[in-house]
């Protein structure tokens, strides 16, 4: 019985209209299908090594292109802006440091700066004359040279509208991450030629509001405390190996003598009805362990290193939630108008007070109101033999000095004499070489 192949072409006796090959037809055959497999593995080289010549090519023409945008600087300059019409960096003017930058926005806001409202209206700028604590919201003007907005929503994710990042990658360089300035300045020679208008205002009642950096915190949910999802003005976050200062404020001239420093601030951190009445806390470290508060070794304050409002009872300097005292000042105790008292609460223990080395107790007092000083106990006999021992030494005190004076005033008087009985004998001497010269029988000098 013969082998049924389905196919013709896989039965090597057979081809395709079933006459048996030749001898001839076969090398034929197999002409072919060596041809086949060669081009089959050319194919297959050529799929292999085209991407690679592909990729690089690609590449090449990606760092063309990259170049080629790169060059194209982003410059957007106002016409009538200080650069716009010197093409000079007029926050540099004079000095000597070197400037680069890449892309560049100029601009000016003038009496001709088209306004508007939220909707797209037109509108014109509001009189801050009329402006009040109250209408301030709607009462005045706000413009932006480059507004960058992100709405989110998808949660889980971070919507970060911009993301300045500066990376130092040699040793020795700087990086910054952001770099904002707020200045007023009206008696520079290029704003002196481009904005004429400024010089006019420039006097010795120029002044302006400067602001570095606003942060603006819009909750429309919960309130931000535990267990509630966080709502942070500024969060600064540290990688890496320890860093330096989370929050350095310095002045201009800060490392040169105190004659050549500018810039100072009136405050460092001020909280203008900021805190919640209930729950507010001014500044909270929740670090177990660390090794000093606050540090204010090198600074002297003449007016006091620290200044409270103290009312009473849990509004002074509180130790241990309580459990250690407090050192309060206000009324002697609570609905007594008296004048402010400095008042020491005692610990749950009691207070004591010791040696600067802390290894001898010079006065004690426990919860109970015993006193011990340097370790004896002081009762009431005690304190009154005490007192009866102080009215004994004062009254000593007393008849020694009446003594003393007693004394003095009799060295007093026995000098007095000497120095009469001296005088007399010098005057007798005078009597009998002076002739004429007569002296009562009272003045003349009695020997013995």
């Amino acid at each position: 019985m013969s082998n049924y192949y389905p196919c013709p072409i896989l039965n090597p006796r057979v081809d395709i209209e079933g006459v048996i090959p030749s001898p001839r037809h076969r090398l034929n055959r197999l002409g072919n299908i060596i041809v086949i497999l060669v081009g089959a593995l050319a194919l297959n080289l050529q799929i292999a090594i085209f991407p690679a010549f592909a990729q690089r090519d690609s590449k090449a023409s990606q760092k063309l292109q990259a170049t080629e945008i790169y060059n194209e600087r982003l410059l957007l300059i106002h016409p009538e802006s200080p650069r716009g019409v010197t093409g000079k960096t007029f926050q540099y003017t004079g000095l000597g440091t070197p400037l680069g930058g890449r892309h560049f926005i100029s601009d000016v806001l003038t009496q001709s700066t088209p306004w508007q409202l939220w909707d797209g209206l037109p509108a014109e700028p509001v009189d801050v004359a009329e402006q009040t604590p109250e209408n301030y919201d709607s009462a005045h003007n706000h413009y932006q040279s480059l507004l960058v907005e992100l709405t989110s929503v998808l949660p889980g994710a971070n919507a970060v509208p911009i993301w300045g990042d500066s990376t130092a990658a040699v040793s020795g360089a700087s990086a910054w991450g952001s770099f904002f300035s707020a200045r007023s300045y009206c008696d520079n020679p290029v704003i002196e030629t481009t904005l004429p208008q400024a010089v006019q205002e420039c006097s010795k009642d120029f002044d302006a509001q400067l602001t570095g950096l606003e942060v603006d915190v819009l909750n429309a949910g919960k309130p931000g405390v535990y267990p509630n999802m966080a709502k942070h003005g500024v969060q600064i976050v540290g990688f890496g190996n320890p860093n330096s200062h989370a929050l350095s404020i310095i002045a201009h001239g800060f490392d040169r003598p105190e004659d050549q420093q500018d810039g100072q601030f009136e405050a460092v951190l001020y909280a203008q009805n900021a805190l919640v009445p209930q729950y507010g806390r001014f500044m909270v470290s929740d670090q177990s362990r660390a090794m000093m508060g606050i540090d204010y070794r090198k600074t002297l304050f003449t007016q006091g290193a620290g200044l409270f409002r103290s009312e009473g009872a849990g509004t002074g300097l509180i130790f241990n939630e309580g459990k250690g005292g407090e050192i309060y000042a206000g009324n002697r105790w609570p609905g007594q108008e008296t004048d402010d008292w400095l008042t020491l609460r005692a610990g749950v223990s009691g207070l004591r007070i010791v040696s600067n080395d802390n290894t001898r107790e010079l006065l004690v007092v426990d919860r109970n109101g015993e006193v011990s000083v340097k370790g004896a106990p002081l009762n009431e006999t005690t304190l009154q033999v005490l007192d009866s021992s102080t009215r004994e030494q004062v009254l000593s005190l007393v008849l020694l000095a009446l003594l003393a004076g007693a004394c003095g005033v009799m060295a007093g008087f026995l000098a007095a004499r000497r120095l009469i009985r001296k005088e007399l004998s010098t005057a007798n001497l005078g009597e009998a070489s002076t002739p004429g010269l007569n002296l009562p029988s009272s003045y003349r000098s009695n020997p013995g």
